[in-house]
């Protein structure tokens, strides 16, 4: 299943993952979330809460992560056709990697292709532990995710579904979520550009970081 067929639903239920346990959402289409609810780990103790009425019931949920958790690479692949792409991938993403010494998930889109038949790819990868750790928080909560995405791409496909930003060249977005960032280059629905940072809230210099690293994330997509 993927993520535009997802977003088709008239509701959708999000979690999102954040340092300390899930925040639950679902969302009609509109502008705002139509039901929202904070849950810490101990919370997750009560088995079966979708099915309690405390939660509503959607067709789909979709388990969004931060993008300070993961990490993106961007390759160049010699092909343009999706299925030999994701067969090269399976090959290169071992090699993409920031250690051996934990296993990653991944997931990639295409950002171009040349007229030669290559084809850039960005390639976004996040600990498996993490995943897991999240996945196990939402089945506690009888909730079965259908889909892992990261916070930028969920923000892209929505802005793709509402409004047409074809011609309008690559745009910039920057999100501030519970103390965290995410730095995106949007094209039409592709996502060219992926970042996220973790900032303390607690730090007297917080908007000095924050400045730091948005100077940090221009100069990369000049």
């Amino acid at each position: 299943m993927h993520l535009k067929s997802i977003l088709r639903s008239k509701k959708i239920g999000l979690i999102f993952v954040r340092e300390r346990g899930l925040d639950l959402a679902v969302w009609d289409g509109g502008a705002c979330p139509c039901w929202s609810m904070g849950v810490i780990p101990a919370d997750t103790g009560d088995h079966g809460l979708a099915e309690t009425g405390g939660i509503p019931k959607v067709r789909h949920w979709l388990l969004v992560l931060p993008t300070y958790l993961c990490t993106t690479r961007r390759i160049q692949l010699p092909s343009s056709h999706p299925a030999e792409i994701a067969a090269m991938l399976e090959f290169e993403v071992p090699q993409l990697v920031p250690c051996s010494t934990q296993p990653w998930t991944w997931d990639y889109c295409v950002t171009g292709q040349g007229q030669d038949g290559t084809s850039q790819v960005l390639v976004i990868l996040s600990p498996l532990s993490v995943v897991e750790s999240a996945m196990g928080q939402a089945r506690a909560l009888g909730i079965e995710p259908d889909l892992v995405t990261v916070s930028a791409t969920l923000h892209a496909a929505r802005l793709a579904h509402g409004k047409n930003m074809n011609g309008a060249g690559p745009c910039g977005y920057a999100w501030w979520d519970h103390g965290s960032l995410d730095f995106s280059a949007i094209d039409g629905s592709r996502l060219l550009f992926l970042r996220g940072v973790r900032v303390c809230e607690h730090d007297s210099g917080v908007l000095g970081c924050v400045e730091t690293e948005i100077g940090r994330s221009l100069s990369i997509l000049r």
